[in-house]
């Protein structure tokens, strides 16, 4: 507000002064009409957890939806739970990989991925739809 006073030297209405009483009546009027700040806020916390939400966490009205405090709660412990598995793996990577190569070495593990991959390209011949199958030979080029 401009100086405090309604009325400037020359006898004209102020307009700064003016402007900034409606303000303060427009403020004090949504205040009133909108009650309690502690009763809003509460209010719109409980709308906002208890509103439902698809597996991606989007509002949704299907009967699979689910408020979304509990998706909140999924997805973080989902997100810590994959946070700490790649943690894991990335620092036991070595260990990992050389049982992984002791593991494929075994002939039980040739057998077994020898039988997959028969049992797999016969099911693919066996089917409905058939699999394209070409063979190409090149000749290797002198190094």
């Amino acid at each position: 507000m401009a100086n405090g006073n309604i009325v400037a030297l020359d006898l004209n209405l102020d307009q700064n002064y003016i402007k900034g009483a409606v303000e303060e009546i427009v403020k004090s009027a949504i205040v009133q009409a909108l009650g309690d700040p502690a009763s809003i806020v509460k209010k719109a916390i409980d709308e906002t957890i208890n509103k439902k939400v698809d597996r991606d966490g989007k509002p949704s009205t299907s009967y699979s939806s689910i408020p979304f405090l509990d998706w909140l709660a999924k997805k973080t412990i989902e997100d810590t739970v994959r946070e700490a598995m790649i943690e894991v793996v990335q620092e036991n990577s070595s260990v990992l990989k050389k049982e992984f190569l002791s593991q494929m070495e075994t002939k039980k593990f040739r057998d077994d991925l020898s039988a997959a991959f028969v049992n797999t390209v016969i099911k693919a011949a066996e089917a409905t739809y058939h699999m394209p199958v070409t063979v190409q030979f090149e000749k290797l080029r002198d190094e």
